[in-house]
């Protein structure tokens, strides 16, 4: 039998999905499509062999809010561009702790730390750490290392699923207590002092007022990425649902 080729609006009601989801998938390349004369249309072979490989590698049958709901390249860009912008290290994790992405623009001092298991794994506890913070607005915390951070909530469906933190800073040029303990830092770290020392100057000052717009920024950027998590969950809910009116077809 020969092929029948459907327009978007044919697609539309076969898939029962809006217009809007199916340019989404399109642009994203996880539709197989082409475009005749500027328009789209769609190959009613390849789509029923598209919906049976939905339905193979298809979502847990209850797609519930969590940190895999975030598309995680989109937010490491998202991350390093807030963070080059405000000059802090930034990083995503897990209400555990354990980084969804990689840090940004990172000072070397606290690269000097993450460089070792144990730093890293010190880092990790006051990441962690923050989980458990009842204020939802950030607010500034000193780490393990005597310098200063803040968390962000991200929300999925109201469900708290992954922090963002901006950081690495000093306040007013403080760095008091991070020298006084830095003999103790090294050796919880497993670093020589001297070369954390050495490092002290990449540490970043920030003002009072410039900490403060910084916790207005960090709060927004939560915001965002909550954002971004609910529209993932959206199509993911909706790729199940292909996967199911697909059920009927498969061989």
């Amino acid at each position: 039998m020969a092929d029948e080729l459907m327009t978007t609006r044919e697609l539309q009601e076969f898939l029962r999905l809006d217009r809007t989801t199916i340019y989404n998938l399109l642009s994203e390349g996880k539709l197989p499509g082409f475009k005749v004369g500027g328009q789209w249309r769609f190959s009613r072979q390849e789509i029923e062999a598209w919906l049976r490989e939905q339905r193979a590698s298809s979502p847990p049958e209850t797609v519930r809010p969590s940190p895999e709901v975030l598309p995680v390249d989109c937010v490491q860009s998202i991350q390093a561009i807030f963070a080059e912008a405000m000059d802090v290290g930034s990083i995503v994790t897990r209400l555990d702790g354990e980084p969804l992405t990689e840090i940004s623009n990172s000072c070397a001092f606290c690269n000097l730390i993450l460089s070792t298991p144990e730093g890293y794994q010190r880092c990790v506890g006051s990441w962690r750490a923050l989980a458990s913070q009842r204020a939802r607005r950030p607010r500034l915390h000193r780490c393990h290392a005597g310098l200063l951070y803040a968390r962000g909530r991200i929300e999925v469906e109201d469900e708290f699923v992954a922090m963002v933190f901006a950081g690495q800073i000093v306040v007013d040029g403080a760095l008091e207590e991070v020298e006084a303990g830095l003999d103790g830092l090294a050796a919880a770290c497993d670093l020589p002092s001297t070369r954390l020392r050495e490092a002290l100057p990449s540490i970043r000052s920030r003002t009072s007022v410039d900490a403060e717009r910084l916790m207005d920024l960090l709060d927004r950027l939560g915001h965002t990425l909550s954002g971004i998590g609910r529209q993932r969950l959206v199509l993911l809910r909706k790729l199940r649902h292909i996967a199911e009116v697909a059920a009927p077809m498969a061989p």
